[in-house]
């Protein structure tokens, strides 16, 4: 029974080590084929942060796994393999490497498709409990910002990069539709600001949560925590979109890139708390999310992103909503400055029925 099972477990192994194999030797198969699970990064992305997308310390996927100073984690992944209890009495050396471990483990060059590490899990482990879906979200529970569990997920999850594309987005059945061309915001947060319109931080965290009130002048955006982290992880998730298109998560940055143009932008998000910047610099956070972009190709757009720019242009271009705003901004802006024009409109009111009744009497 012993033999048989290692038969049938040997065989599964070679049935995958095939499979990978076909994956790599088609380059060109994700761009035609959604179930492409091994990508490479575009070359054109690469030139412009070749670092964000290369492992440091581990390598799981097969585009990487020859690099030469990854090879000392080699001994590391053997551990996969030992028991529990030699797993628990090693893992202290290792805890210092938690947080690059799992920065490489969601690389897009770094994967390998989740069926192929269920498939392992389970032949290692086949009676442990949880499943290796759970343990997943347990790893990169940080970067779940809302909240979702294994049993919510509408979609099949292809590899860890996909997964933390759907963190960032928690898609509803139906996403929104896409139009061709690039956004198009022609002014910043703070010109539209000075134009009328309020910001405030979305109550959604999902990336998909941009609104724009035309009637109240109101821009919800969800919250963007930027640290060390946040630059490799996003330009991952849009090489992963430039390689198999729908770039939802492009599509958010995109307006943020056309909000944000200098410091002065940023420093707006971040009072109304719509960025966190724990880069410490506003200069610093500007460049990062200018740069996001660049070189990104555009196919197509959220087609309610493309409605949103539109209207916000619109809005800037009304004379009586910069007027208006002007007016708030110069005489009601805090309390002291509204009771003094307050009292100033209230005393020229006076002086102008006193002068009236003073002409009367003349009369």
């Amino acid at each position: 029974m012993e033999e048989s099972g290692g038969k049938e477990n040997e065989n599964q192994i070679g049935t995958l080590v095939n499979e990978i194999t076909v994956m790599i030797g088609n380059p060109e198969r994700s761009k035609s084929s959604p179930e492409c699970y091994i990508n490479r990064v575009p070359d054109y992305l690469c030139k412009v942060n070749k670092e964000a997308y290369t492992p440091r310390i581990i390598s799981i996927g097969p585009i990487h796994h020859s690099t030469l100073k990854l090879q000392p984690m080699e001994k590391y992944k053997e551990r996969f393999l030992k028991t529990e209890e030699e797993e628990e009495a090693e893992a202290d050396e290792e805890n210092w490497m938690a947080s690059m471990v799992i920065r490489d483990l969601l690389l897009l060059e770094n994967q390998l498709p989740f069926f192929v590490l269920e498939t392992l899990y389970n032949i290692a482990f086949p009676d442990r409990s949880p499943s290796l879906i759970e343990l997943t979200f347990e790893c990169f529970k940080s970067f779940n910002i809302e909240n979702m569990t294994p049993d919510n997920l509408r979609t099949k999850i292809k590899h860890f990069t996909h997964l933390l594309k759907t963190f960032q987005l928690n898609p509803p059945k139906k996403l929104p539709e896409r139009k061709e061309g690039p956004p198009k915001l022609l002014y910043s947060a703070t010109q539209l600001n000075e134009a009328g319109v309020k910001f405030r931080k979305s109550s959604r965290k999902s990336l998909l949560g941009i609104h724009f009130d035309s009637k109240r002048g109101v821009l919800e955006i969800p919250c963007l925590t930027l640290d060390d982290s946040t630059e490799i992880l996003i330009r991952n998730i849009i090489a992963l979109e430039q390689s198999q298109g729908k770039g939802y998560v492009t599509d958010y940055f995109a307006v943020l890139d056309f909000l944000i143009d200098t410091a002065k932008d940023i420093d707006l998000l971040c009072n109304e708390e719509i960025v966190v910047n724990y880069l410490g610099d506003s200069n610093a956070a500007t460049s990062v999310v200018n740069k996001l972009n660049t070189d990104v190709i555009w196919y197509d757009t959220n087609s309610e992103y493309l409605r949103i720019c539109e209207d916000l242009n619109d809005f800037y271009r009304i004379p009586w909503h910069r007027w208006k705003a002007t007016l708030t901004h110069q005489y009601f802006s805090t309390p002291w400055k509204a009771a003094s024009t307050i009292a100033a409109i209230i005393l020229l009111v006076l002086t102008l029925i006193q002068s009236v009744i003073s002409i009367i009497q003349v009369a």
